[in-house]
């Protein structure tokens, strides 16, 4: 008569493994330890209130000249001041998609006019692209 092998199970805790005993005390710790210095790492960015924006956002506007600006990233524009809080932007050195509304050539994509422009919308373009070069 032939011998059935019979088979043992262990009812083990992934825990209880040695596999369980290294992710738990060395993985687990280390993971932590790391997400630990991310968090604070993210804690010390310096990021402006809301508040802050709005301050330099009215600081622009008060300080935007007219004729040509060109910006600390390279970005320049031709400014006009039309009415009170309005200007024309002429010339972008690139596309602004926020500008698309005001385009005098809805029609034609690569635009260099828009028209009625307000004031506080130019001044968030230029401190997007880090405000007017000295």
């Amino acid at each position: 008569m032939a011998t059935k092998k019979r088979r043992v199970r262990f009812n083990l805790d992934f825990f209880q493994t040695k596999m369980g005993q290294k992710f738990f005390g060395g993985i687990v710790p280390t993971a932590v330890a790391h997400l630990d210095r991310i968090a604070t790492a993210l804690e010390n960015l310096k990021t402006p209130s809301l508040l802050e924006v709005r301050v330099k956002v009215l600081e622009q506007m008060l300080e935007m000249p007219s004729g040509t600006v060109h910006c600390v990233d390279g970005f320049s524009i031709v400014l006009q001041r039309t009415t009170e809080g309005f200007y024309t932007l002429s010339f972008p050195s690139h596309r602004e998609v926020v500008l698309d509304p005001y385009n005098d050539t809805p029609e034609l994509p690569e635009a260099v006019s828009y028209s009625n422009v307000p004031a506080k919308l130019v001044a968030q373009i230029l401190l997007s692209h880090g405000g007017p070069s000295a």
